[in-house]
């Protein structure tokens, strides 16, 4: 296991940061019970990258085979693993602009 110190001015500076991930992760957990989830991943990574820039809310009605519900899960599972990207400091909407893993 790896450690590291942090010290509190670097937790108090990455706090969008980490109010987002913490936003985040029960949609991850989600994401991870759907039997469908590689499916919707698969389709969610050939829009973003066909559509750099897309926000959330465009995702879901470019994919609205799928529940909107199971899009926002499997999104964020994309972005805790990095293959989506957002920008962490920016409000969690519907909004939010979501690109390639490592463009924000």
């Amino acid at each position: 296991m790896r450690l590291s110190f942090v010290f509190e001015a670097e937790i108090g500076a990455r706090g969008g940061e980490l109010a987002t991930a913490l936003r985040l992760l029960p949609y991850v957990l989600t994401a991870r019970t759907l039997a469908n989830r590689h499916t919707v991943r698969d389709r969610i990574c050939e829009v973003v990258g066909s559509s750099p820039g897309i926000r959330l809310s465009e995702l879901k009605a470019a994919l609205e085979v799928f529940e909107p519900e199971d899009v926002q899960a499997c999104t964020a599972d994309l972005i805790h693993d990095g293959t989506v990207t957002i920008d962490r400091h920016a409000p969690l909407t519907t909004h939010v602009v979501l690109s390639v893993g490592g463009a924000a």
